[in-house]
């Protein structure tokens, strides 16, 4: 069976949604031993899933990594992201982390 990148995505961010870090965390190790390189997308929604199951300190080294791997043009996915910040007690609504997301990308190189 051939496993591509969407089909890596869906995964993630599917165990993501459910908050089954575990199950997401085993199965990154796992795509990123077989040599594929996760994009910043998949870590936004690994971080998502940690902040789902209180994993606080996870979910902020995750998110520090979605940023370093992002290329200049790369916009997060807002929803991932949302959830993560109102986890995190950042935002208090979805628009404000949208409005955060666009921010924050400006920051990348000083803050990592």
């Amino acid at each position: 069976m051939v496993i591509n990148e969407d089909m890596v995505y869906a995964m993630i961010a599917g165990y993501s949604k459910k908050g089954l870090w575990e199950k997401d965390e085993a199965f990154v190790r796992i795509v990123e031993s077989s040599g594929m390189e996760l994009n910043a997308d998949s870590f936004v929604h690994l971080a998502a899933g940690y902040c789902v199951a209180g994993q606080m300190v996870k979910a902020a080294e995750t998110m520090k990594k979605a940023i370093s791997i992002s290329t200049p043009e790369w916009k997060p996915n807002t929803k991932a992201l949302a959830a993560c910040l109102k986890c995190q007690g950042v935002v208090g609504s979805s628009r404000r982390a949208f409005q955060v997301s666009h921010g924050a990308l400006s920051f990348r190189t000083s803050y990592l």
